[in-house]
């Protein structure tokens, strides 16, 4: 007991002294849900991308107060031990917040020790608009605490499809397109994504910028050793949001950027806007870089 003691501290000592790099940036990856059960998908989509590299915790929130939901706690606590077995490689946890959101953002910032703290936050996107508002503030103070965002987009009827094809909406050389990569790739090295292509998409608005994207896609590719291909069209007349929707529609999932609302934009119009989009296409993902992390190519070597 005290050599295995001695062995934690030393670990977490050296965890403590490391200095961040983008050549040893791993997921280590806090997914918000209610119960399990009901937010499997969450669980598969953060084993899909931890695996063995990071650590995979799982939250359960309960909203109230600690004197009145303690015993509620450690049900749920107890409840979380018959998942183990299925999940040995994630941690789960309840915890009593007055307020969902403002739980989220708490236990985020508070989570871990050192150097050795989450650095990716999954959430469920949500499904009320009047929520809109609070929810994009939680995920604004969320990428201030330099998170990088998970927020699903879960198809009920479709699921993960056949694990067989994945897109990845790239916007520009940014730390999103570059994390977007990063994510495809380390969720097709798990063994019910293995067989998947990776198909990397852009949009440009004339012919000369076409033949550039395309280089410039394959070689980030070379240069990352990642099997994917890239996909350049032309927009037209079409707008993104219709190109979007036709040409991922049938994938098994889509990985795309996500934004926050503009100073003066109203954040139940945003929540529209993505409402739109996300209603025409398979289980998505929408990610928005934490700002620690510069899409250096040579991630991908992991």
């Amino acid at each position: 007991h005290g050599l295995w003691s001695a062995l934690v501290r030393t670990s977490l000592y050296h965890l403590h002294r490391s200095e961040y790099h983008d050549l040893n940036w791993r997921p280590n990856l806090l997914i918000f849900g209610g119960p399990p059960a009901q937010r499997a998908y969450l669980l598969h989509m953060g084993a899909s991308v931890v695996q063995e590299r990071g650590i995979t915790s799982y939250i359960e929130m309960l909203k109230g107060n600690v004197s009145e939901l303690i015993s509620d706690r450690d049900k749920v606590q107890r409840n979380f031990s018959a998942l183990a077995p299925r999940y040995p490689n994630v941690f789960f946890r309840a915890d009593i917040v007055p307020d969902v959101y403002r739980g989220v953002v708490t236990i985020a910032q508070s989570y871990g020790i050192g150097n050795f703290q989450s650095n990716t936050v999954m959430l469920g996107w949500p499904n009320k608009r009047e929520r809109s508002a609070s929810y994009f503030r939680m995920v604004e103070d969320l990428i201030l605490l330099d998170n990088t965002l998970m927020l699903v987009k879960y198809d009920d009827a479709k699921g993960f499809g056949k694990h067989r094809h994945i897109h990845v909406w790239w916007g520009g050389l940014q730390a999103n397109g570059g994390m977007m990569l990063l994510l495809a790739y380390l969720t097709i090295s798990h063994h019910l994504w293995r067989q998947a292509k990776v198909t990397a998409l852009t949009v440009v608005d004339s012919e000369d910028a076409r033949d550039k994207a395309k280089t410039g896609l394959e070689n980030i590719f070379k240069s990352a050793r990642l099997d994917a291909e890239a996909k350049v069209i032309l927009r037209e007349s079409e707008s993104i949001e219709a190109i979007i929707s036709r040409e991922s529609k049938n994938v098994d999932l889509a990985f795309l950027g996500l934004r926050l609302p503009h100073d003066a934009e109203d954040p139940a119009d945003l929540f529209d806007h993505y409402e739109g989009l996300l209603k025409n296409l398979p289980t998505t993902v929408l990610v928005h870089s934490g700002n620690d992390f510069k899409a250096a190519p040579i991630l991908f070597d992991v």
